[in-house]
């Protein structure tokens, strides 16, 4: 069944895909499951359906996974036109006031240079740190800055699959990542999804954790190989 998402490919297609990626919202409305599922049926004109559910499903262009990877919340801020002589911690706490988060103490102590200009930081470790999928919005913005940055690590972050699209989103375009760590993070499918199309479509990624996640081992498997292909044509 096709669902005209070029963020799936031919191989995922099926209903189990779609139960899969509702499985955020069975979190917390029953029968979400069923309601997506009616809800993709009705929109692909399948005959002899009438599994009609009065309960709003998220739409096919708001469910992380099922569309291609955005960052809904950087189209409502006001973007720095110029970084120059700034410090990565006031580069960061703009950023925090823009996206309304409370700064993260860690990063602002110990992660973050106060150097004007100095944006040379290789890896951002925030392992174990709770930054969450609000909080990390403004280090992403960071990170876009970093531009020689090759690692980072948020394991056990309290990052769900919204957080990690907006990493995608980034991640797609930065010149210099390869190493991205978000094991521990409850995140599922939809999550697995962005990342499988992140290691597909940026070559210079080379790791990304997700052991200790809710994401299907097949899929784990299938992201690994993208990151196996990337690899090889580096060494080749």
């Amino acid at each position: 069944m096709a669902r005209g998402q070029d963020v799936l490919e031919e191989e995922d297609l099926g209903l189990g895909v779609v139960f899969a990626v509702a499985e955020d919202e069975g979190n917390c409305k029953p029968f979400a499951g069923l309601s997506l599922l009616s809800q993709v049926c009705v929109e692909e004109n399948i005959p002899g359906t009438h599994l009609i559910s009065t309960i709003d499903a998220i739409p096919a262009c708001k469910r992380v996974g099922l569309r291609k990877p955005c960052n809904e919340a950087r189209e409502g801020i006001v973007l720095l036109e110029s970084v120059e002589g700034m410090s990565l911690r006031e580069i960061y706490l703009y950023y925090c006031r823009q996206y309304q988060s409370k700064p993260n103490s860690v990063l602002l102590k110990s992660v973050l240079a106060e150097a004007s200009g100095d944006f040379s930081i290789a890896t951002i470790d925030c392992s174990g740190n709770f930054v969450g999928d609000k909080g990390l919005l403004a280090l992403l913005e960071v990170i876009r800055v970093c531009t020689s940055c090759t690692a980072l690590l948020l394991p056990d972050n309290g990052i769900k699959n919204a957080g990690v699209e907006c990493l995608v989103h980034m991640a797609l375009e930065h010149p210099s990542l390869k190493h991205i760590d978000l094991s521990k993070n409850r995140i599922t499918l939809g999550a697995g999804k962005v990342l499988q199309e992140l290691c597909a479509k940026n070559p210079n990624i080379h790791k990304c954790a997700v052991s200790g996640t809710r994401i299907d081992p097949q899929l784990q498997e299938r992201i690994q190989q993208r990151i196996n292909h990337n690899i090889e044509m580096t060494t080749a």
